[in-house]
């Protein structure tokens, strides 16, 4: 299990990035894709323009909720893999509550 946190730590950040580097980057990639993902979303519906409207509105704070939910799990993979080295059970769990 830690082999698969640390490789998808790899992936989504390194540890030479400094924290606000780390999050503007998250916060690009996140942008690029919710503006794809919601033309995408709004060809699929093919609502009428009040529908469209109504359902715009919904779907924009929706994707504030995923967007904070995603920075969250890419600050869990970055506190793992800053403190991988020093990681018990203890730790791990008191790390997971906090970020509840």
């Amino acid at each position: 299990m830690k082999k698969v946190v640390l490789l998808a730590l790899l992936v989504f950040s390194a540890n030479s990035f400094a924290q606000s580097s780390l999050k503007e980057d998250v916060e690009v990639i996140q942008s690029i894709y919710g503006k794809s993902k919601a033309d995408l979303v709004r060809q699929y519906m093919n609502l009428s323009e009040p529908q469209a409207s109504a359902f715009q509105k919904i779907y924009d704070e929706y994707e504030v909720s995923r967007k904070a939910l995603g920075q969250q799990k890419v600050q869990i993979i970055n506190d793992y893999g800053n403190n991988y080295a020093t990681l018990d059970d203890a730790k791990v769990m008191l790390s997971l509550q906090r970020q509840v």
